[in-house]
């Protein structure tokens, strides 16, 4: 079986913590992949919320430093191929300097989650009714050129709007590494219908958060909560849209029984278990995404 993951925050927590890739402590590690024949990883440099914009890029020059190192130090172990794939989490560390942008993709940069919270230079988060702001506008034919894609999963409802429709008109996808159904937990952070399918009509992914707040709008969730998730996406076409976004190393609680790569095999399980067919759930786990990812540079490690 494989697995591709759109976003964890283990970079984060080893520059914070001072942690290595082998890490106990860490969801994401060295090890913690068994049970896999084949592994993606999208790797998220998180701007932490604590620090002024711009020593949130300072920040984030260490935390890929720090990062490269632990990989190095102790590479994932796997029977099969692992791939790494690198994003930065919210987008207020380019500070409106569009130079920026060009160096995050020449250090291997795939992804830009646009906002965290509040709102930012690009333009409103999910806590905001905000649209996008003047340089957010002027941001999006750079992602184009740049061929990083935009995360909306943290995206107000009309700045994520904005960035569908511009990118969907130029037949590029768009992301929602990791959120839910906002129709089976009104938490804000989660995609609506409507804008669930304009990502699906973009070519795009949604990876399936694992945050209990975001499942049951509780802090516990089981798999349960997971498959109503799966069941009114794939009820909306999303077939070809559905994957995972774990968010590992960036919450703080975790459904039942999944605290690490290796635990989501029990999901696959319980999909197989309910009837659902094997293609699908290779897709979801891993295909939908891999699709993607052919648009994705190899980083440096």
């Amino acid at each position: 079986m494989n697995l591709f993951d759109l976003h964890c925050d283990t970079p984060y927590r080893i520059y914070r913590e001072h942690l290595t890739f082998a890490s106990p402590s860490l969801s994401v590690r060295a090890d913690a992949y068994c049970g896999f024949d084949t592994c993606a990883q999208v790797f998220a440099f998180w701007s932490d919320k604590h620090l002024t914009d711009d020593r949130a890029y300072t920040a984030y020059r260490h935390m890929i430093a720090d990062f490269r190192l632990a990989f190095r130090a102790a590479p994932p172990c796997l029977p099969g191929t692992f791939t790494p794939y690198f994003a930065v989490e919210d987008g207020r560390l380019l500070c409106g300097d569009l130079n920026r942008l060009y160096t995050l993709r020449r250090d291997g940069i795939a992804i830009l989650t646009l906002q965290w919270s509040g709102e930012n230079i690009i333009g409103g988060a999910y806590d905001t009714d905000l649209p996008l702001r003047p340089f957010g506008h002027q941001l999006l034919p750079h992602l184009i050129e740049t061929g990083i894609l935009p995360d909306i999963s943290h995206a107000s409802d009309p700045c994520a709007a904005q960035v569908l429709s511009y990118f969907g008109q130029r037949g590029i996808p768009v992301l929602a590494t990791h959120s839910g159904a906002r129709a089976v937990c009104p938490h804000p952070r989660n995609l609506p219908d409507d804008l669930f399918c304009a990502l699906r009509d973009t070519g795009g992914v949604l990876g399936l958060t694992l945050y209990p707040p975001h499942l049951s709008g509780t802090d516990h969730a089981t798999t349960d909560h997971l498959m109503r998730h799966i069941e009114h996406f794939l009820a909306l076409g999303g077939e070809r849209t559905l994957a995972i976004g774990t968010d590992f190393d960036g919450i703080d609680r975790m459904p039942d029984g999944l605290y690490a790569p290796c635990d989501l095999i029990k999901l696959a399980d319980k999909m197989s278990a309910d009837g659902y067919p094997e293609q699908l759930i290779a897709d979801i786990f891993y295909n939908n995404a891999a699709r993607i990812s052919t648009r994705f540079p190899h980083p440096d490690l």
